[in-house]
């Protein structure tokens, strides 16, 4: 790592312990979220998501965001992290935690859907934006109009 890179790096991290409070808040200041974003693009990260850890309250994810050749810059900016309490940081976005499982209000009833039984398909464009198609394998009681919704 150059050192220039390596100081930028270092300026980052001291930035960040000194803002740590405010970005661990519900509703981080508009101000620092802003600062956060533009210290980042300066280490030339475009894609990061602060949010709940996994073990610790707090992370940041700094992420390639898809792009191969981004993938040693952030892992060497996360690797460069210090240690804050009731932080964690990771260099690409962990799996989510997540159960697959909602309810929907069907014509007034309650119907829970189980997202296991779902294919998905997602797109990716020029422009760096997506969609997702979800596509369940099981009708799960639902008309076709309700599996449109």
């Amino acid at each position: 790592m150059e050192l220039d890179q390596r100081s930028r790096i270092e300026a980052f991290w001291a930035w960040f312990e000194g803002k740590r409070i405010d970005l661990a808040s519900p509703q981080p200041s508009d101000q620092t979220i802003a600062e956060l974003d533009r210290r980042l693009a300066d280490l030339g990260v475009r894609n990061w998501e602060l949010g709940p850890g996994t073990v610790e309250a707090n992370s940041l994810i700094i992420s390639p965001g898809g792009e191969a050749d981004r993938l040693g810059l952030v892992t060497e900016i996360v690797d460069s992290a210090p240690l804050v309490k009731g932080w964690e940081w990771h260099h690409a976005k962990p799996p989510k935690n997540w159960k697959l499982r909602f309810e929907m209000d069907i014509s007034g009833r309650q119907v829970t859907i189980d997202g296991h039984d779902w294919e998905f398909l997602l797109y990716r464009f020029k422009d760096r934006t997506y969609d997702i198609v979800f596509h369940p394998l099981v009708q799960q009681g639902l008309s076709k109009d309700d599996l449109l919704t």
